[in-house]
């Protein structure tokens, strides 16, 4: 008999910390549900780490002259995030975003192979009249 009863109690501990677990997940959903996005002028903290760089080459200084510049994204960004990203860091008016993701290449020191990292790269064509700054 004192058998039959251990087992019931530990059902009844073991569905007390299962449904605390499931509170808390359900807790953490709604916070990340409840948290708003920024409005334009404040800050944009969630965007922090979408833009790694400008990409500075020669083909990319010739797309500045018609408002496009040339931008190393995080591999994991998408369209909306880096538009987001630049609205929020130039203050400028974004019209579109082209993105593409370079693969890594295989790089030799002799018979030594090695592997230089791909990385993705956002095209961001801003509002007509309206400049980014190099750095």
């Amino acid at each position: 008999m004192v058998a039959f009863w251990s087992k019931i109690l530990k059902k009844k501990e073991n569905e007390s910390v299962r449904s605390s677990v499931t509170k808390k997940k359900e807790l953490a959903a709604e916070e990340t549900i409840r948290t708003p996005m920024p409005a334009k002028g404040e800050s944009r903290n969630v965007l922090v780490g979408i833009l790694r760089s400008m990409h500075v080459t020669e083909k990319a200084a010739k797309g500045e002259q018609n408002r496009e510049y040339v931008f190393k994204v995080a591999l994991n960004a998408n369209k909306y995030q880096v538009k987001q990203a630049v609205e929020g860091r130039y203050n400028v008016h974004v019209d579109s975003v082209r993105t593409v993701t370079t693969h890594g290449k295989e790089r030799r020191r002799g018979r030594h192979i090695g592997w230089k990292p791909g990385f993705k790269k956002a095209m961001v064509k801003i509002k007509e009249g309206q400049t980014i700054e190099a750095r």
